[in-house]
Order: C-alpha cells, then structure tokens, then sequence
C-alpha cells in the first residue's frame, strides 16, 4: 500500500469512525483516572497512573496527527487555487519539516502567553544541556 493511500484510508477511517475511539479514551480516562480510586497497593496506583499518561499520550498524539493532516489539506487547497488561477505554472509541496514547523506555530498561537513563555523557557534549557553535551565530548 503505498504512502498517499495509506493516509487517505487513516482520513477516511478517522473520520468516519472518530466518535468511539475519543468516547472510549474519555472513558478510559476517567474509570483509570487514579485520584478517584484510592487502591491500598502503591503499585497498583502506579500502574493506573501509568494507564492515565499512556491514554493522555496517544490523544495528544492523534491530535498532532489531525493538525498535520489539515495543515496538508489547505495547503493542497490553497496550491489548488492558484494553479486553477494560472497564478503557478507547478505546485508546491509541503516537506514534513514545514508540516511540523507550521504544526508547531499553530500549537504555540493556541497557547496562552504564560504556556508559551514556559514553553520558550524548557526549549533553551533543553538547548543548553545540547550544546554543554557537545562541548564536553
């Protein structure tokens, strides 16, 4: 199966089946949610932690996924327009590297400023531990 029809069945399975599988990490959450069960057994807690961060993973990560899907979507639209307008002669296409940096501008302007400023903050300090591990070896 190639590429390009591998994401169009993900589309078209997503949206068509998109309800019960955010209905079933909501659900999921909440009965594994580990503050309102209070078990006797700390690994029990820890393991339902665990299940809490897991199911809160992969709902972030589908959503990055959508964003970048609709990120390409009007993109393609917008290359559609100006080809059908005669205003290009050939069509641009995204690299994944500006999918994921217009991904990532569009995360950062839906944040408040507060979130972005912490954000900004870890990003540097992650930066400095890279280039302090660089200098040393």
């Amino acid at each position: 199966m190639s590429a390009k029809s591998r994401q169009k069945c993900f589309r078209e399975s997503h949206k068509n089946y998109s309800f019960p599988f955010t209905y079933q990490a909501a659900e999921d959450t909440r009965s594994a949610n580990p503050d309102q069960k209070r078990p006797k057994i700390p690994t029990l807690l820890l393991d339902l932690k665990r299940q809490v961060m897991s199911l809160e993973s992969k709902i972030r990560n589908a959503e990055a996924q959508k964003r970048e899907i609709e990120i390409r979507r009007k993109h393609k639209e917008q290359e559609k327009e100006l080809f059908g307008r005669e205003q290009k002669a050939k069509p641009y296409y995204l690299k994944e590297a500006d999918v994921k940096k217009l991904a990532k501008e569009e995360r950062l302007q839906g944040m408040g400023k507060r979130a972005r400023d912490k954000a900004e903050k870890r990003r540097r300090k992650r930066e400095k531990g890279k280039d302090a591990k660089d200098m040393l070896g």
